[in-house]
Parts: C-alpha cells; sequence; structure tokens
C-alpha cells in the first residue's frame, strides 16, 4: 500500500495515500475500515490536516477514532504499536474480500476422567484446526514505516 517516508512516524499525508492504494471498488463496500494498534490510534488522533482539525471525525467531544476519512477505525492490539523501521503499523481495506478463514475440521472434545480423579473433578480439553489466506490483495494495504 505505502511506505512512510520516516522510520520512526507517519504523516496524515501517507495515511491519505494508504486509503487510495486500496481500489475504489473495495474503498466504497461495507465493512470497509482501517486497522491498528490502540498506540498507533493514539498517534493518529494527534496528527491534524492542512487547517488545523484533528483527522479523526468527533473531536475531542467523542471517543477519539471513530472514523477516519469516513471510514470506521477497528482496534487490533496484535498489530505492531512501535514506531520502528519496517514495522507494519496500519491497515486499510475490505477484510470480508482480501482474506478467507477456513475452519479445518470440527472441534474435537476429550474428557479426562482419570486425569483428575483424585479430586473428584473431570479434566475437558478441545482441540480446533484454523487456516486462512489473502485472496485478493487489492482489497487490503498496509502502512508500513521505512
Amino acid at each position: 500500500g505505502k511506505t512512510a517516508a520516516s522510520a520512526t512516524a507517519f504523516t496524515a499525508a501517507e495515511m491519505m495515500d494508504l486509503y487510495f492504494s486500496v481500489d475504489s471498488a473495495y474503498r466504497d463496500l461495507p465493512g470497509t475500515a482501517f486497522m491498528m494498534s490502540d498506540t498507533i490510534l493514539a498517534a493518529v488522533c494527534k496528527l491534524a490536516d492542512t487547517t488545523g482539525q484533528p483527522i479523526w471525525s468527533g473531536g475531542l467531544n467523542t471517543a477519539p477514532g471513530n472514523t477516519i476519512m469516513g471510514k470506521p477505525v477497528i482496534v487490533n492490539n496484535d498489530m505492531s504499536a512501535a514506531l520502528t523501521t519496517g514495522q507494519k503499523i496500519m491497515l486499510f481495506g475490505n477484510g470480508l474480500r482480501a482474506y478467507v478463514w477456513r475452519d479445518v475440521g470440527d472441534v474435537q472434545l476429550k474428557v479426562m476422567n482419570e486425569t483428575y480423579i483424585t479430586s473428584l473433578a473431570i479434566g475437558f480439553v478441545a482441540f480446533a484446526r484454523f487456516d486462512g489466506i489473502t485472496v485478493d490483495a487489492n482489497a487490503a494495504k498496509l502502512l508500513v514505516l521505512a
């Protein structure tokens, strides 16, 4: 999608480039959103446009990060929060079109009567397998630090 000019910061203009790097057919679909960690969202909330207004809608009277450029923001703290070189700090796009999630078989539940017999308890263990793959790289793009 977009590589930031700096290895330790990003700009509102680079977020705009990320937004427009996603095909317009996907940008207008329901479910298209920005995704970033809470730390990166805090940095976004401090960014201002050329008139000095914050780039997120709602201002200081609502929760920060409601929308950016009219699109919702999803907080995912599994994404990188470090403003250091090479980090993928932000995603924009439509996850339903970009990624397919697959359940590999059914959930298996095992009962372990003997393991906990001395404490008059019964143990349960569940196993599940999942897989996924990117099916359309045009539907979602990343903002990466230099």
